[in-house]
């Protein structure tokens, strides 16, 4: 009982749970990245990163900040100079501190309600989608043309009407659409487990009690 007290008293300092989240996953969605080839060379078809790291910030505020840095270090960063790792760092942080400040200016109350609330929606494909994949890409296709763009990140590409810079925009724009909720789910219920049980309550309530158990079965399956 006392270590679940301590857990509530301090998950959410910087030294717990938003530092030791960002190690964790941030490999897993660097893992869960879609790369193509084109013209022989790699192009990204779906971004995860960028929608965790922005994720982390939503949830924790200031506080991620430190996990976020390390996470990067030893996941995106890892095997790269210290200049090239300093770049990448602050070409993550840029976006998403100034996407998370604007978000918590524009929308001062309930910042932190479920992404299935429709009065949001405006503010959150602004804020959590089409800005931060557009800062990213400006700041890479800025960095590229300085040369001073590490490689090793894959998001390359002066021409910001080439064929790989609007895939690589769609494929950051769909990776915050898709991954900021989930990762704002999942970081939801590693912070409190007993979320799930709300969670699961709210979809019941969404379902219409005449749907019998075969139906739910061939809608699985038609999908």
């Amino acid at each position: 009982m006392n270590i679940i007290k301590l857990y509530r008293r301090y998950r959410d300092k910087w030294w717990s749970l938003p530092l030791i989240l960002p190690i964790l996953l941030l490999p897993l969605a660097r893992w869960a990245n879609t790369v193509a080839v084109l013209n022989g060379n790699e192009v990204y078809l779906y971004y995860l990163p960028l929608a965790l790291v922005l994720s982390l910030m939503l949830f924790f505020g200031w506080a991620a900040l430190p996990g976020i840095v390390v996470g990067l270090l030893l996941s995106i960063t890892r095997g790269m100079a210290l200049e090239d790792s300093i770049g990448v760092i602050f070409h993550f942080l840029i976006p998403t501190v100034l996407c998370w400040g604007g978000y918590r200016v524009f929308v001062p109350r309930r910042q932190q309600i479920s992404h299935g609330n429709v009065r949001l929606m405006p503010q959150r494909l602004f804020w959590q989608m089409l800005l931060p994949s557009l800062i990213f890409l400006i700041l890479s296709q800025l960095a590229e043309y300085l040369g001073i763009h590490p490689r090793a990140t894959g998001l390359i590409g002066v021409n910001p009407l080439s064929l790989r810079s609007l895939i690589t925009f769609q494929a950051l724009m769909a990776g915050c659409l898709t991954g900021v909720p989930l990762c704002y789910f999942l970081i939801r219920i590693i912070r409190n487990p007993l979320y799930i049980r709300g969670f699961v309550s709210q979809i019941r309530l969404q379902i219409d009690p005449k749907i019998k158990p075969l139906e739910f079965i061939l809608w699985a399956v038609v999908l």
